[in-house]
């Protein structure tokens, strides 16, 4: 994953913290109520899951570990941060019957 903080000018590759390659599909998402509250739904097979920075993406730590939370069709590789609580996030997955 890479960042730009001057509009796209430069770009900075993020790392600390984060899973080595290979891998999968990325979905980030930004807490409207927290700005320095980023999250990052990464495919990584057994590695971890959900991440988390509180610092902008400097840093990162997995926060959950579950492959469920990448149970979904390859279309879907979205989430969303809920605008009044940066603690509350949702993802599409697969439903079951």
């Amino acid at each position: 994953m890479y960042a730009s903080r001057d509009g796209g000018s430069t770009w900075t590759r993020l790392s600390r913290g984060l899973p080595e390659p290979p891998l999968g599909k990325v979905a980030v998402a930004v807490a409207p109520s927290r700005p320095g509250r980023v999250y990052a739904l990464i495919e990584t097979g057994q590695r971890g899951s959900l991440w988390r920075s509180d610092d902008g993406g400097e840093s990162w730590r997995v926060v959950n570990h579950s492959r469920l939370l990448n149970e979904r069709p390859h279309y879907y590789t979205r989430m969303l941060v809920m605008p009044d609580d940066a603690d509350e996030v949702y993802f599409r997955r697969t439903a079951w019957g």
